[in-house]
């Protein structure tokens, strides 16, 4: 969301319109490991790491999967207004059909909270979240592409 008011007020300008999609993804990238890596050096402090290189591997593939989710809302959502009123639905969303609380099975494969849970328990559903993330980074950039090629903007 950050990125898409730096780039309405022209931050990025100067960049080329080619060189944008790197800018989007580093700029959400940063935010996701900052927290990941809080989140791990909590989990380490706490005792409740299950191990520290399935911690760390799982968290890393999560802050992927969760900056490819990002990225890709960032094209279905043009305005930010409308991004940032979707935000608290999803994160209700997630909350309400996380597997922890309902089983909804068919929306979980859809929300990247679902892998992180249970990539644990099973190292499946850290490949699935792995093809999941590579997945949602190719909708994102065909996306950003057609937005880009048809100028499509808010």
């Amino acid at each position: 969301m950050f990125y898409m008011q730096d780039d309405k007020k022209g931050t990025f300008s100067l960049v080329k319109e080619t060189k944008k999609p790197f800018v989007a993804l580093c700029c959400v990238l940063i935010a996701t490991l900052n927290v990941a890596l809080v989140c791990l050096i909590t989990l380490i402090i706490s005792g409740i790491a299950v191990g520290l290189l399935k911690e760390i591997t799982v968290i890393l593939v999560y802050s992927l999967c969760c900056t490819a989710f990002c990225l890709f809302l960032k094209e279905i959502f043009i305005n930010i207004k409308v991004y940032a009123a979707a935000i608290p639905v999803l994160v209700v969303v997630m909350l309400a059909v996380c597997p922890v609380f309902l089983g909804v099975a068919s929306i979980w494969l859809f929300l990247p909270p679902t892998y992180y849970i249970f990539a644990f328990n099973n190292v499946m559903y850290l490949y699935n979240m792995i093809s999941f993330t590579l997945i949602l980074f190719a909708l994102w950039l065909a996306l950003d592409f057609i937005k880009r090629k048809f100028k499509i903007s808010a």
